[in-house]
């Protein structure tokens, strides 16, 4: 790996001899926090960390039929007419589609969503609407 260092330790601390066992020591961008050949305190040392680029989400909450349009600040989502659709629907749309991180931990469903004239989604907007604590519906019928 470019720019990795390991050096090998003895029980002293000390640079262990070339053939001798030791324990591995290597800082920077390749060591993470974690437990060798425990997948549970392994597992427990990941943290979430990941890009998650809005559009993605958008595209792909869009590929399911009942939705007409979706904004993904936290995930709006405007259904088709007639459509009706829960938290628990949209969780289960993504299960095994997108990465679990993608998945948003909450979503409103509104009959619109704040436009300018030029048809573009007001994410200001929306973010003042859910800071004020409105954002509380967990289902609609369109």
């Amino acid at each position: 790996m470019p720019y990795l260092e390991i050096i090998i330790v003895d029980d002293q601390v000390q640079i262990a001899p070339v053939g001798a066992k030791g324990e591995l020591c290597t800082p920077g961008y390749s060591v993470m926090k974690g437990c060798w050949e425990d997948p549970v305190k392994f597992a427990q040392s990941i943290r979430d960390g990941e890009n998650i680029y809005p559009l993605e989400i958008e595209e792909f909450l869009c590929r399911t039929p009942k939705v007409s349009e979706v904004q993904a600040c936290r995930v709006w989502i405007v259904l088709n007419s007639g459509q009706s659709m829960t938290e628990d629907n949209v969780k289960n749309f993504c299960r095994g589609q997108i990465a679990r991180y993608k998945v948003r931990r909450y979503e409103k469903f509104v009959h619109a969503v704040p436009m300018t004239v030029t048809a573009k989604s007001q994410k200001f907007v929306m973010r003042e609407i859910m800071a004020t604590g409105l954002c509380l519906s967990r289902s609609i019928t369109a």
